[in-house]
């Protein structure tokens, strides 16, 4: 019998260490789940933030692009208008008047 009680000890030692480090090891893998949640909050607000801007920046740029679109339009309509001679010379007379001299 006096051979069994050092056995029983170091696996009653080496038991409670057992459990020891893994209790360690389930706390720090806590610690690291609550840093990675955090850091991957931060990712998101960051990602959304940058998304955020990107779209105001194209909902911008489309604007514009629409705007100058029109404008280009309008531009191409008058030209085309101006080529006919028709159209020049009523509006050379309506700005000149018959006699040359400005208005009516």
């Amino acid at each position: 019998m006096d051979i069994w009680i050092p056995v029983i000890v170091a696996i009653l030692t080496s038991f409670s260490s057992y459990i020891a480090a893994v209790r360690k090891g389930k706390g720090e893998l806590r610690k690291l789940e609550a840093r990675h949640e955090k850091d991957l909050e931060k990712i998101e607000k960051e990602h959304r933030y940058n998304l955020e801007k990107m779209e105001a920046e194209i909902a911008g740029q489309a604007k514009l692009y629409e705007e100058t679109k029109q404008t280009d339009l309008a531009g191409n309509f008058i030209e085309k208008l101006l080529d006919k001679p028709e159209i020049s010379n009523m509006i050379m007379q309506e700005a000149f008047g018959r006699n040359g001299k400005r208005g009516k």
